[in-house]
């Protein structure tokens, strides 16, 4: 029995380069157009961790030779640890959402509740920024109409997708802004409809010009016209792996156009809000439902594909492999049992294969209502 254990074991171990090296491979294309790299510039990723495995057996084998091979492995896996603990005590943005106009509220009504549980999530001690959306990133809904640049009828329209958010939007969930300025509280109905602007938007309707004070509008609608502010950096937005694509941001102020919103809250790191979130929604109306109280992160995983879990599955298994190799003493194998590890390392291989052929991309879109 022991021997057996020892073999899976050692399988498992040769396995874990070619499967990494698979699950790896499939996700050049996708990060060379997120990171905005070229083809060639991904590939050296692989090429760098080569030279790095091959540089580090001139190194490793003296350090173990001196020191063993328990103890170099133990510090890595330690280092591996705390920066898992520094990971998860990072600051994360809980979410809350409601439905008030489904529970009778009239829209007026709604838009100030809306706004005092805003002002009393912001007051809540270690809260660092709070905001609202309709519509979070990668949630599987998505909202989306033809716009056009206003002054340019001949053009063309755009297929843009859009969220409405409050003040403070950007700077809840760390979205920079590269030029003009945040939604305002004066951005409000009966004032100009404004807008905020992906980097990709700005550049497909506003080549080489700056799209501040320019205005678009939804094709066909010149009426639904709205005056650019501001121009966020480019995001996800539908999918971890999708493109670049145009994006734009409308105030909640100043018109919603989904029954339900989500507040976002982002605290002091180790500082949990989520309970102090709940009190504050519930002394506004404790007869209010609240779901999906969550953080971002879970969200996320919520909608991780079947790749992604299978590449956390490597993960895991190199660490279970390289902690037991650690408490391995001198091994010594006969040819059969050899055989044996090289045909597991083979099954290993085919099941990685299957990982990516039935993964597919995170695609978490569902289209959503037109504008």
């Amino acid at each position: 029995m022991p021997q057996r254990r020892l073999i899976v074991l050692l399988g498992s171990i040769v396995a874990i380069g070619p499967l990494s090296i698979d699950t790896y491979l499939p996700a050049f294309p996708s990060m060379s157009r997120s990171l905005d790299a070229s083809a060639s510039a991904v590939q050296l990723t692989l090429t760098a961790c080569l030279a790095g495995l091959a540089l580090g057996q001139l190194f490793a084998g003296p350090l173990s030779d001196r020191l063993g091979r328990r103890r170099p492995i133990l510090v890595g896996l330690s280092c591996y640890v705390v920066a898992s603990l520094l990971c998860a005590v990072a600051p994360d943005v809980l979410t809350l959402s409601f439905d008030p106009i489904t529970q009778g509220y009239s829209p007026e009504r709604a838009a100030r509740l809306r706004a005092q549980m805003l002002e009393r999530a912001r007051a809540l001690p270690g809260v660092r920024g709070a905001a609202l959306t309709e519509l979070l990133p990668l949630s599987n809904r998505a909202m989306a109409d033809t716009f056009v640049a206003d002054g340019e009828p001949k053009a063309e329209g755009t297929e843009v997708f859009y969220a409405t958010v409050s003040p403070g939007f950007f700077a809840t969930l760390g979205i920079g802004l590269v030029a003009g300025r945040d939604l305002a509280a004066e951005d409000r109905a009966g004032t100009t409809p404004v807008a905020i602007v992906n980097e990709t938007l700005a550049r497909r309707f506003w080549p080489g010009a700056s799209p501040l004070g320019r205005r678009l509008s939804v094709a066909g609608k010149p009426s639904e016209s709205y005056e650019v502010v501001g121009v966020a950096r480019d995001g996800k937005y539908l999918s971890l792996t999708e493109p670049a694509r145009p994006y734009a941001y409308f105030p909640i102020a100043q018109g919603a156009h989904f029954n339900e919103t989500t507040l976002l809250v982002r605290a002091s790191p180790g500082v949990p809000v989520a309970a102090a979130v709940r009190s504050a929604a519930r002394a506004l109306d404790p007869a209010l439902p609240l779901f999906q109280v969550e953080t971002l992160a879970d969200s996320l995983r919520r909608n991780s594909s079947f790749r992604r879990e299978g590449t956390l599955f490597v993960a895991a298994f190199g660490a279970f492999a390289s902690t037991a190799l650690a408490a391995t003493s001198e091994i010594r194998l006969n040819p059969q049992a050899l055989t044996y590890i090289n045909r597991l390392s083979d099954h290993l291989f085919v099941l990685s294969r299957k990982l990516n052929d039935n993964g597919g991309s995170d695609v978490l879109w569902v289209p959503g209502a037109n504008r």
